[in-house]
């Protein structure tokens, strides 16, 4: 699966990355809308840019696979 997402053009990959860390290192299991706020947080700040929102169906693609991995 991590071979899949690191074959994608490089910002789908950052994208991809930062979901499965931002899952792999929270607390608690997120929503869907949470875990799209958080993508959206730019280092260094605070508040997440409405306009880096990912909507939770590209998440889905970006992470494709991750349910049927061997």
């Amino acid at each position: 699966m991590l071979e899949r997402i690191k074959a994608r053009d490089g910002e789908k990959t950052k994208l991809a990355v930062a979901t499965l860390t931002w899952i792999c290192h929270s607390e608690r299991p997120l929503q869907v809308d949470e875990l799209c706020h958080a993508l959206a947080v730019v280092i260094g700040t605070v508040d997440p840019d409405p306009e880096n929102i990912p909507f939770d169906g590209y998440i889905a693609t970006l992470l494709s696979g991750l349910n049927h991995s061997r």
